[in-house]
């Protein structure tokens, strides 16, 4: 394997209030852990609690702004083995105590879809050729299935790993490289922080007497650092529960549908991505067979869908997403340093649980079926 070209370590912030922890919040460093000192009084014990407790609440924002929603739950059972140990502590929690709640729901659905992406459960083989593999789910309450597809990018680069987020994160550029021209300008209701938007796709599939589409759905963010990840999800919202923004309500003649979508990056070697998607959406159409649906979900449209992903990355020089990334210095700078950071650390340890680099990459090969994405 090369050598990993070393990188600056400097951190780069968002300039966002709250965004930055003060310096005692060391990412990573245990406050729970070490000794206690036998003599300290019951006084200095419930200051040093509520030291820690401060500092644990400035680590819980940081990993949030950073998207790393795993090192947020691990802070929040922190947070709670600590009021179990000092109830003192317990005001301290109650301006954070939603967080709390929020961050062990989202990271149990991250987990969720972490298996739905790496286990074969329920899941039944469609296709698989010009290094895509296609699988589709029958969903119980919907004759719609739903649709994923795996592949790998060979000869990609950390920074092409960084212009792959970029094509989900700019999510108003999306119809810019989408196949097919189906996809029209999406509009940006709200983007309340790093790792969190909504907005309203719209599409158009030029069929006739077939009206045009919107949905209105919520992107989430997740930075995976042990990973070498990148999760984004998307879901549609209803009317009543966004409490990010107000929700246009669709234009005339436009049909309001149903999406959700997942989309994983994984940098494997360090040029090798590991891309993987599920999909399913019900465009709420009366006279169309769900069969045919079905049949075009899972037939050309996840291999255009690849196919124009990798001549996007391959000709990013120049276009609108090389600009956003410029646009946004910071936000990308950070996420290519942790693709930097964990590559010199597989060189350095030679990969965790004792086993080697090479055993873990051909792992990672074989979840991915051996296959190899075309170069044409």
């Amino acid at each position: 394997m090369a050598k990993i070209k070393k990188r600056s370590k400097q951190r780069h912030h968002s300039k966002e209030k709250g965004t930055t922890p003060p310096a005692a919040a060391t990412i990573g460093v245990d406050p729970l852990q070490g000794g206690t000192d036998p003599t300290s009084s019951i006084n200095g014990d419930s200051i040093k609690h509520t030291s820690e407790t401060d500092t644990l609440i400035s680590q819980l924002h940081d990993h949030l702004d950073q998207g790393r929603i795993f090192d947020a739950r691990s802070t929040v059972q922190k947070l709670h083995a600590l009021e179990s140990k000092d109830p003192t502590s317990s005001p301290k929690l109650k301006p954070v105590r939603h967080l709390m709640e929020e961050v062990v729901t989202q990271s149990d659905h991250v987990e969720s879809l972490l298996h739905e992406l790496h286990s074969d459960d329920d899941w039944t083989l469609a296709k698989q050729k010009s290094g895509v593999t296609v699988h589709y789910r029958r969903e119980p309450s919907s004759p719609i299935h739903t649709v994923r597809a795996v592949t790998t990018f060979d000869n990609f680069s950390p920074k092409d790993f960084v212009r792959l987020c970029s094509l989900f994160v700019e999510t108003e550029c999306m119809h810019l490289w989408f196949p097919g021209g189906v996809m029209k300008k999406a509009n940006l209701l709200s983007w309340h922080s790093k790792y969190s938007k909504v907005i309203q796709l719209r599409i158009s599939l030029g069929l006739p007497m077939v009206s045009s589409r919107d949905a209105i759905v919520l992107g989430n963010g997740y930075h995976l650092p042990d990973r070498n990840a990148f999760l984004i999800s998307t879901k549609t919202i209803l009317d009543d529960t966004c409490r990010y923004c107000d929700i246009p309500t669709p234009g005339k003649g436009i049909v309001r549908m149903a999406t959700e979508s997942i989309f994983y990056l994984e940098l494997v070697k360090s040029d090798v991505i590991s891309f993987k998607m599920i999909g399913r959406d019900d465009l709420k159409l009366k006279y169309m067979p769900s069969t045919l649906l079905n049949y075009l979900s899972q037939g050309h449209l996840p291999f255009d869908l690849m196919k124009t992903i990798h001549r996007t990355i391959r000709n990013f020089e120049g276009s609108v997403w090389e600009k956003k990334i410029e646009e946004r210095g910071a936000y990308y700078t950070e996420i290519e340093d942790k693709v930097h950071e964990q590559l010199e650390k597989w060189e350095k340890d030679g990969g965790g649980n004792g086993k080697s680099l090479d055993m873990q990459i051909e792992e990672k090969r074989s979840e991915n079926m051996n296959v190899k994405y075309y170069t044409e």
